[in-house]
């Protein structure tokens, strides 16, 4: 049975005097049967984030349809009461996802997640959880997710760091947000926080209002990358990486980085109006 939104809403608002993760849990794993993956869901979650790959329509899922597949494991976690996890202070801090095989409809899959680790960071603590996504046993893909939980943890002050010169770009593409994409990609990936619905739970969380989903901003980035890349072939992506660091807003016009290759990976970026990074040490990884 599914995590509802109202068992999500008692947990954000249960959680909200919490402090410090509680690191027993750390090693714990859940599992899920997913069922059977559905052509009108992959094309919800496309045109959630502005992806017209016409091999959607043959079938195939876009690349980051993994965040719908783990959305229902992560939930079980959000409102994991043993995790001590203040939902109003965490935010989505890293996310990577690794492709070993292509999903297509019709695939009956199961999702695994293990909490792997707790760590101290300058910013709070970070809780990185790993997810598996399996076909009748066959590993088909799998992601960390990262998840930052502000303020907290002792991580000590940060040291600045002289910022490394970036090269010229290889390329960049203008990607336009629209201001109901938050509600459409929530609708889309089962992801119904309500900082991305709520104007009033935006603020309770310190923002000024609602705020667009950094899995809708990455899954736009990594449509635009397979576009460019690779003429739109999504079984050519070995792995998409990227830190979230700064907010979004629905309505804003993002613009994709690519640099030139290195150490083969593809390093990329996703700027909002201001140039500032919202998507910063993004790489993308491809088949041979």
């Amino acid at each position: 049975m599914g995590v509802s939104n109202g068992q999500l809403l008692w947990a954000i608002l249960r959680s909200r005097k919490a402090r410090g993760l509680n690191r027993e849990v750390v090693g714990q794993q859940f599992s899920e049967r997913l069922g059977v993956v559905q052509l009108a869901d992959l094309k919800a979650y496309a045109a959630a984030t502005n992806d017209p790959n016409p091999l959607y329509d043959e079938g195939l899922i876009p690349p980051l349809f993994m965040a719908r597949l783990i959305h229902p494991l992560l939930l079980k976690l959000l409102t994991h009461r043993e995790a001590n996890l203040n939902l109003l202070r965490m935010v989505h801090g890293q996310q990577v996802i690794r492709f070993m095989d292509w999903v297509q409809v019709g695939d009956e899959l199961d999702a695994s997640m293990t909490i792997t680790e707790i760590l101290d960071t300058p910013a709070g603590e970070l809780m990185n959880v790993d997810f598996g996504i399996t076909r009748a046993g066959d590993l088909m893909g799998e992601a960390r997710v990262g998840l930052l939980v502000r303020g907290g943890g002792g991580g000590g002050k940060k040291e600045a760091k002289p910022a490394a010169a970036k090269p010229e770009p290889a390329f960049t593409r203008e990607m336009p947000t629209a201001p109901d994409q938050a509600l459409r990609y929530a609708d889309a990936s089962g992801d119904h926080n309500f900082i991305h619905k709520s104007n009033l739970m935006a603020k309770m969380a310190g923002l000024p209002r609602t705020i667009l989903h950094g899995m809708c901003t990455l899954a736009m980035a990594t449509g635009n990358l397979a576009s460019e890349l690779v003429a739109g072939d999504v079984r050519r992506l070995a792995e998409v990486d990227a830190r979230f660091a700064a907010m979004t807003y629905p309505g804003d016009t993002l613009t994709l980085v690519g640099y030139p290759e290195q150490n083969g990976a593809i390093p990329f970026e996703v700027q909002n109006a201001k140039g500032k990074a919202v998507l910063k040490n993004g790489t993308i990884k491809l088949k041979d």
